[in-house]
C-alpha cells in the first residue's frame, strides 16, 4: 500500500504469476492478472474489460510488465539485465556497494542503465537510465522484514530531467495468505463487461 505523486494505490503479488493493482481511494481503476487472463476495471464507468488467450505465460508477463511498473518499484523485482554487464565494487554513501552497468543498442545513441546495490545484502539503492532523457530512481528509506537480511524500499524519489516525484509505501506485508480469487475481478450487477482476445490488448 502506498502513494505515488499523491495517488494512493495497493499492489498484491502471488507466486508464480498473479498480480493485482488498485489505484485511487475511492477506487478509480483495478488491474489484475490471474495467470491466464488480464482484467481491467474502470470504476467510474463500472466497466470490466477481460483479455483472454495470451500466447504464453512468458509473453503475458512481458506484455504486462509496463502496467505493473508504477505500482512495483525497483527493489521488489529483479532487474532486467542483458548478458553483457559491467560489475564493479565501489562505495555508496560511504558504505560498500556494487555497481552494475549495461548498454543496450538502439537506432540512435545507446540506452545506458546503471544499478547500485548494497554489498553484500544486494539491497536496491539506486537506478539511473540515460537515453534521450535521464531517469533516476533512488531509495530514501527502507523497511526490513522479519527475515534477516531482507529489506525493501519504503520511500523512493524518481527524478526525470530534474523533475522529482515521491513514492511512499505506507505498508509492506510479506508472506500474506493471499488466495487466487483475489486476482479475478467481477463486474458489478449494474456494470458492463466485454471480452477481447489478447491481441487487442493496448501496448
Amino acid at each position: 500500500m502506498g502513494t505515488r505523486d499523491h495517488v494512493p494505490f495497493e499492489f498484491y503479488y502471488l507466486a508464480p504469476n498473479r498480480f493485482r493493482a488498485n489505484r485511487g481511494a475511492p477506487l478509480q481503476r483495478a488491474l489484475a492478472f490471474d495467470g491466464a487472463q488480464f482484467f481491467d476495471f474502470a470504476a467510474l464507468e463500472q466497466h470490466l474489460t477481460l483479455y483472454r488467450h495470451p500466447p504464453s505465460a512468458q509473453a503475458a508477463t512481458l506484455a504486462l510488465a509496463r502496467r505493473w511498473e508504477p505500482f512495483l518499484p525497483p527493489g521488489f523485482r529483479a532487474p532486467l539485465l542483458s548478458s553483457h554487464v559491467d560489475i564493479e565494487r565501489e562505495t555508496y554513501g560511504g558504505a560498500p556497494a556494487v555497481r552494475l552497468r549495461q548498454q543496450t543498442p538502439t537506432s540512435g545513441k545507446p540506452l545506458v542503465s546503471t544499478f547500485w546495490f548494497r554489498w553484500p545484502s544486494m539491497d536496491f539503492l539506486e537506478r539511473k537510465v540515460e537515453w534521450d532523457s535521464v531517469v533516476d530512481i533512488r531509495v530514501l528509506d527502507q523497511w526490513c522484514g522479519p527475515t534477516p537480511g531482507l529489506c525493501y524500499p519504503k520511500r523512493l524519489e524518481t527524478t526525470v530531467d530534474g523533475r522529482s516525484t515521491l513514492t511512499v509505501l505506507s505498508r509492506i506485508d510479506v508472506d500474506l495468505p493471499l488466495t487466487a480469487d483475489l486476482f479475478q475481478l467481477t463486474v458489478p450487477s449494474d456494470g458492463s463487461q466485454e471480452e477481447l482476445d489478447w491481441a487487442a490488448l493496448p501496448p
